[in-house]
């Protein structure tokens, strides 16, 4: 089940971004919130691994 975004935090584009509970993975933002789809990390170059995340 996708988690929601925290309405205080900025928009942010969908895309991969980095997993600080699974630092070996990356999960995919859809725009408005979190969703169940994450990946290896090296498998995604455009990956942001600033993005603070909440889940």
């Amino acid at each position: 089940m996708p988690e929601t975004a925290d309405p205080e935090a900025p928009a942010r584009p969908a895309g991969w971004y980095s997993d600080p509970g699974h630092p070996a993975f990356v999960r995919w933002f859809d725009g408005t919130a979190w969703t169940d789809r994450f990946e290896p990390a090296g498998r995604h170059s455009n990956a942001d691994r600033g993005m603070p995340q909440s889940h």
